[in-house]
């Protein structure tokens, strides 16, 4: 199986996986402003929940996600989709006065993360918001992460020291899919699979809302994913 079609394979596993996408939104939509730019949007998972939203800028950098995103919210008046890359530059997307970035197990992808950060950082406008999710803990490292593009998966003292030097203030971190760290080393690390294991996701997403909400309640100090909210300073 070729590389990208590892990724594709995955992204439509997560898709079909929705409920744990709307219960990450659940937690962090208090944060969501009216002006979102999206960056790294691939086939619509996150975006989907957004629509709501005054205006809606989808990114990526992979020109077959663009002319799908564009196909897929041609009707949808608020949306704008753009072919970006994050590592480029931030001048040219400065102009669309985001007041939230929103930046969804993307990061991970790219090799550097710093540059992409600090254009996060000048895309927003002052005091913007940006909203992190990435992987956790290198030791779940695997081939699986290799084959979808993962440069790296994050310590969270790591995460959150390049966060400040990038420019952010952090204002709340939390962990999420605390059981997923199981699941994760078990079919990727142990197994070697590649591709998520659809009747897992299914079981996993009908018991979502139960799990999210223990794990909200007892703030645990651990997870597979870590969610970052973040703002520019001055």
């Amino acid at each position: 199986m070729a590389e990208y079609d590892v990724m594709e394979e995955n992204l439509k596993v997560i898709n079909e996986g929705g409920n744990l996408n709307r219960q990450v939104i659940k937690r962090i939509v208090k944060s969501i402003g009216n002006r979102v730019l999206e960056v790294g949007s691939g086939i619509g998972n996150i975006s989907d929940l957004l629509l709501d939203r005054e205006s809606l800028i989808l990114t990526d950098y992979d020109k077959k996600y663009i002319i799908l995103l564009k196909k897929k919210y041609a009707k949808r008046h608020n949306v704008r989709v753009i072919h970006y890359d994050i590592t480029k530059d931030c001048e040219s997307i400065r102009k669309y006065k985001a007041d939230t970035v929103l930046c969804m197990n993307v990061l991970e992808h790219i090799d550097d993360d710093m540059c992409a950060l600090r254009n996060m950082h000048g895309i927003l406008d002052k005091n913007g918001k940006l909203i992190l999710l990435v992987p956790l803990y290198p030791w779940l490292y695997s081939e699986i992460d290799k084959r979808v593009g993962h440069c790296r998966r994050y310590r969270p003292k790591e995460l959150l020291s390049k966060l400040k030097k990038a420019g952010f203030h952090v204002r709340k971190h939390f962990f999420l899919n605390v059981l997923g760290i199981f699941g994760w080393w078990y079919n990727f690390k142990v197994k070697k699979k590649l591709v998520i294991p659809q009747s897992q996701m299914r079981m996993y997403t009908s018991i979502a809302p139960a799990i999210y909400a223990v794990e909200s309640s007892l703030n645990l100090p651990f997870g597979l994913d870590i969610v970052c909210i973040c703002e520019k300073k001055g």
